[in-house]
């Protein structure tokens, strides 16, 4: 069975040889495509996101990686769309009813993904108004950790603990960034009622408290 197999595929093969070279021409252009995009994306970010608009160089890095990560995926998926629909055609299959049948689809789509539309349209606007980046610590949904990536559906967050929460953005109403603001750390000492306060604060001074 495996040996007929393997004898159709080098007959078709050895029949439609240039149309193998087509598609694998077609394949070898887009994974070209999306390296020198992603690059070239990436030299294009490090250079409009400018140091000066940020508190700080950490700041400036993760609103990079931030926007990279959704642009390079955005990027990915239209250079493989548009490979995919030519290799279709270079193999006969007429794209043009399937095209316009994925007009009607998303319209169908549209009423019955009112959720992930939802998820989409709150991830554009959390990106663009830079709410929270990858590597800030933020508390969404009762969940306290770290922004381990940002799509443009979920967000993806590793608490303390290590587990790992997926949070859809359509579902965030509040979100707590702790690494934006000058958060400050509130102590409380006990002390006995003849302890010499000046000495004491002195001290706590000195201690970096």
């Amino acid at each position: 069975m495996i040996t007929d197999n393997f004898d159709l595929i080098v007959q078709w093969l050895n029949n439609n040889i240039s149309t193998f070279l087509y598609i694998l021409g077609v394949f070898i252009a887009a994974a070209i495509a999306t390296k020198i995009s992603t690059h070239m994306l990436s030299r294009l970010l490090k250079r409009a996101v400018r140091e000066d608009m940020f508190p700080s160089k950490t700041d400036r890095d993760r609103r990079v990686r931030t926007l990279e990560s959704i642009l390079t995926a955005i990027i990915s998926f239209v250079v493989w769309a548009v490979a995919l629909l030519m290799i279709m055609n270079i193999l006969g299959i007429n794209t043009a009813p399937l095209l316009a049948s994925a007009g009607i689809l998303s319209v169908a789509i549209g009423f019955g993904a009112q959720s992930l539309i939802k998820d989409f349209i709150t991830g554009m606007f959390i990106i663009a108004e830079n709410q929270y980046r990858v590597g800030d610590y933020v508390e969404i949904q009762n969940v306290k950790g770290t922004v381990k990536s940002i799509t443009m559906r979920t967000t993806v967050v590793k608490d303390d603990d290590g587990s790992i929460f997926h949070i859809p953005n359509g579902s965030i109403i509040v979100t707590g960034n702790h690494t934006m603001s000058n958060n400050k750390a509130s102590i409380e000492l006990s002390v006995s009622t003849d302890t010499d306060i000046e000495k004491l604060q002195a001290i706590i001074n000195k201690t970096g408290l």
